[in-house]
């Protein structure tokens, strides 16, 4: 055998070992593509989840952070306030004040901005400062004052021309601060115009008359407050100074936000779904329900989703079980009616008008259903003024027995009435916001009692 002679066999086992070892099939290259695909896919899929994970993270630690500011702030703001919420006579430091919308928690229930609550409360209170000064602006420079006037608000940025909101709608908490400076005196003479004022300056102020030169008459101007001052409730911000009751008006041009180089600073939160104040009734139940779609033994609150339908069935009642009932004691809405699925009409302790149709001549009462607590002013007795309209000058304080009922000078006589007369044993104010790309909702309550330790 000639050993230079190549082999058939081994010729064609070479070329198949070159082949194998060069190329591969078209099969192997297909399963080879989808299994790439497979862990591109997975790992985009990790990523994604992690990345989802990170920013909804954020988002919380974001939102958490955003609230407790504003908790943090209306919870000093509360526990500085300068006069506790007690309408009884001869208090002069400052005012309290809240204004309950018709809005409320359970309205929005369900449907599609079921995150949605009471957001047209108002709150405005007398605050002094127990650490830094509050700072404002007067004139273009910056001053400061360990006391001022607060109030907090919503508003709401309607889009549609709907007055109710919606999902694509914002509402914004606002905060705005007024410095009490008596001090500073005169502010503007010759001028009324007290909404631009307020535009451009951080000082608590009211409309008034001056005497610019001895002799002469006196002219319109604007002033600075004192906490006496803001004890009527006409000196008081966005208050109606022109018409007695002066009352506090969700619309007035002065609850707008600040514009141009000071857009922002009265702004507290962004994205507030919900500002609900509440005062403490001793008197309210609650109620512990043994129906099904509620566990038994959760407590079920004023304006909590379902009350309503549970309060209305007479199956239900206190009288007829009792047991569903065990406790007194719960925060509400100014207004509400405990026989009321809805909580909106006038009855019991804080709701309706306690003095309505008290008044020493039965003429009206001139809160005309508003739901208002505030701190009163004993001045309106004998400030001149013909605040019932009767034609009679502070018939309460002028000596006479004018009702005929042989008392002088007693209470139905009084001119004026709070329009609560009962104290403010303890205030829950709920703050509730959502951030939208991540459809978060979180809410923070505030309370703070105002019963003498």
């Amino acid at each position: 055998m000639n050993p230079l002679a190549i082999s058939s066999h081994s010729t064609e086992r070479k070329s198949n070992r070159w082949r194998s070892s060069h190329g591969f099939t078209l099969v192997e290259v297909l399963i080879a593509v989808v299994l790439t695909l497979i862990i591109i896919l997975a790992m985009v899929r990790l990523f994604k989840s992690t990345g989802d994970s990170i920013s909804l993270g954020r988002a919380k630690m974001d939102m958490h952070n955003q609230i407790r500011v504003v908790t943090e702030t209306l919870r000093r703001d509360l526990q500085n306030a300068t006069h506790l919420p007690n309408p009884r006579p001869g208090t002069s430091e400052g005012y309290f004040e809240i204004v309950e919308g018709p809005e409320f928690d359970g309205e929005h229930a369900t449907g599609d901005v079921s995150f949605l609550g009471d957001h047209d409360d108002m709150l405005a209170m007398t605050v002094k400062s127990n650490g830094e000064p509050f700072r404002g602006r007067y004139n273009g420079t910056w001053v400061e004052s360990y006391q001022a006037e607060v109030v907090w608000w919503v508003r709401h940025d309607d889009v549609d021309g709907d007055p109710e909101a919606s999902y694509d709608e914002s509402l914004r908490l606002y905060r705005r601060v007024m410095l009490i400076r008596p001090d500073l005196a005169v502010l503007a003479t010759n001028s009324t115009d007290i909404i631009s004022f307020h535009r451009d300056n951080d000082i608590s102020a009211r409309v008034g008359t001056t005497v610019i030169n001895p002799g002469d008459p006196p002219v319109p101007a604007i002033i600075a407050n004192t906490l006496q001052d803001l004890a009527d409730r006409k000196n008081r911000f966005a208050h109606d100074y022109t018409l007695f009751p002066h009352v506090m008006d969700e619309s007035s041009a002065l609850l707008t936000p600040m514009l141009g180089d000071f857009k922002g600073q009265d702004l507290m939160l962004d994205n507030c779904v919900a500002f609900d104040v509440k005062v403490f009734d001793p008197t309210a139940e609650v109620f512990v329900p043994s129906r099904v779609g509620l566990e038994i033994g959760q407590v079920v609150d004023w304006d909590d989703p379902g009350f309503g339908s549970v309060i209305t069935n007479a199956s239900t009642s206190p009288g007829s079980q009792p047991n569903a009932y065990p406790q007194n004691g719960a925060y509400v809405n100014l207004g509400y009616d405990p026989a009321d699925a809805t909580g909106l009409s006038n009855a019991r302790w804080f709701a309706g008008l306690p003095y309505n149709n008290n008044y020493s001549f039965g003429l009206p009462d001139p809160w005309n259903g508003s739901r208002v607590f505030c701190s009163w002013f004993e001045g309106y007795e004998s400030d001149g003024d013909d605040q019932d309209g009767n034609l009679l000058l502070d018939q309460g304080v002028d000596g006479i027995d004018n009702n005929n009922d042989g008392v002088i000078d007693d209470n139905l006589e009084r001119e004026t009435r709070p329009p609560y007369a009962y104290p403010v044993r303890s205030l829950e104010v709920r703050v509730r916001m959502i951030e939208k790309k991540s459809n978060l909702v979180l809410q923070q309550t505030v309370r703070e009692s105002f019963v003498p330790n």
